[in-house]
């Protein structure tokens, strides 16, 4: 392998206009590891990002390893590799040689949080670590999966409070917004989004009653594709809009009847009678028949998800 040293600061605005591309993480590491690679020689390198919840770190891209090691570099074994090496503990290293110091890693970094890793196989790895380490927050950023999170979330107008939701069943914070505890009981609404989900919904909302029993509107999107894979999707609040006059117990009805409930158990349940409660909605919603406005209420989110049994 031959190269001349790389001009640091050219390095840094290749890596930076790469950063602010419209595409796809997966799309951004690629072209992250071809500028590297014109000003750094080295025969291997991969971008990786971390995952939780399995402890192992998902590539992104790579190239130049046997099929050996990219198992390995894919496994928990390799994650503990890194921990090892002093990466992952409570005063990170910013670069580290491998054992053999053949490779130099670098931690991907965010906010304090633990986001991926860099690697790169080069001859004489220490001459590069200067260098990595200036770059590093901007490939960092590159290839942050909470940027495409929170552009997701901006397809929802005005959003108050906000939760990232994982496949295990544990929740994470979206940057800039405060948890769903902050508007009320988070627990009946992280349920039904994940409901929502694991029915193969896309992008569904609801309503729910805040801390001071107003209505707020819930909305759910899923985040399936975004690497590392362990995130399944977005919880939003904010202002319900246009409720067309719904009374609670028609919100209700309409929430236990997309649950599955008939009119008898309705009854029972609320001590109403279903049937003129949705002539009612029908009315308010201009819909020409009960199927067509539970569809409707389905739709836009005009509900309250029925209780857990």
């Amino acid at each position: 392998m031959t190269g001349a040293a790389p001009d640091a600061e050219m390095l840094i605005f290749d890596l930076a206009d790469i950063a602010n591309r419209p595409c796809s993480l997966a799309a951004r590491a690629e072209a992250l590891l071809t500028t590297i690679r014109s000003v750094i020689a080295h025969d291997a390198a991969f971008l990786s990002l971390f995952e939780p919840e399995r402890c192992l770190h998902s590539p992104l891209a790579r190239y130049g390893y046997s099929a050996q090691r990219k198992r390995h570099l894919d496994s928990p074994a390799f994650a503990d590799d890194i921990t090892t090496l002093g990466l992952l503990g409570p005063a990170p290293a910013a670069t580290v040689l491998s054992v053999d110091a053949s490779e130099i890693y670098v931690p991907l970094r965010a906010g304090g949080d633990y986001l991926g890793l860099f690697g790169l196989r080069t001859t004489a790895p220490e001459r590069w670590q200067e260098q990595l380490t200036v770059v590093a927050p901007i490939i960092a950023r590159a290839i942050d999966p909470r940027q495409k999170l929170t552009a997701m979330a901006s397809l929802v107008a005005d959003p108050i409070a906000a939760t990232v939701l994982t496949r295990a069943g544990s929740t994470e914070p979206l940057p800039g917004l405060p948890g769903l505890e902050a508007c009320g009981p988070a627990a009946p609404v992280v349920a039904e989004a994940r409901a929502l989900l694991s029915a193969g919904a896309s992008h569904a909302s609801f309503l729910a009653v805040g801390a001071s029993a107003g209505y707020l509107k819930v909305t759910v999107l899923a985040t399936a594709g975004l690497p590392p894979g362990h995130r399944s999707g977005i919880v939003l609040m904010s202002d319900p809009g246009h409720l067309h006059g719904l009374t609670r117990p028609e919100l209700t009805v309409l929430g236990l009847h997309l649950a599955g409930w008939d009119d008898r158990r309705i009854h029972e349940h609320l001590d109403l009678t279903a049937g003129s409660l949705l002539e009612s909605i029908c009315r308010k919603l201009a819909a020409p028949g009960r199927d067509a406005a539970i569809v409707q209420a389905a739709a836009h989110g005009l509900y309250l998800p029925a209780a857990p049994a």
